[in-house]
C-alpha cells in the first residue's frame, strides 16, 4: 500500500479524488467489533480507501468494503462464536460461509 497511491495516480491522475479513507475512529471501530488486531496492510487500506475504494475491490453486490458497514456486520450480523482466532497464527478463521441474504451478507 505504500506505493499504491503513487502508482495508481501515475496511471489515472483523477484516482485520488475518487477514493476516501476511513476515519481513525472508523478503523478502531472495525478492530473493536472484530475483536482481533487488524493486519497492518488492511489498516493502511482502510486509512486510504475505507469509505470509498472507487471500485478497486470488486465484491458481490450484497457485500461491502466500507469500514462502517464491516464494523456493523461484526457488531450486529454475526454470532460472537462464529470467528475463531487460532492462538498460534493470529489470523482469523471463519467457520461457515457467506450467503446472499442481506446488504452486507450473512454468515452461516
Amino acid at each position: 500500500m505504500d506505493h499504491f497511491l503513487d502508482d495508481a495516480t501515475s496511471l489515472d491522475p483523477a484516482f485520488p479524488s475518487r477514493i476516501e479513507g476511513a476515519s481513525p475512529d472508523e478503523v478502531d471501530r472495525v478492530q473493536a467489533a472484530a475483536n482481533v488486531p487488524l493486519p497492518a496492510d488492511y489498516r493502511k487500506y482502510l486509512d486510504l480507501m475505507g469509505r470509498n475504494d472507487a471500485g478497486m475491490i470488486t465484491a458481490p453486490e450484497e457485500l461491502s468494503t466500507s469500514a462502517s458497514e464491516i464494523a456493523a456486520f461484526y457488531e450486529t450480523d454475526r454470532e460472537q462464536d462464529e470467528y475463531v482466532v487460532p492462538a498460534s497464527s493470529g489470523r482469523t478463521a471463519a467457520r461457515g460461509r457467506a450467503s446472499g441474504s442481506g446488504r452486507r451478507g450473512r454468515w452461516r
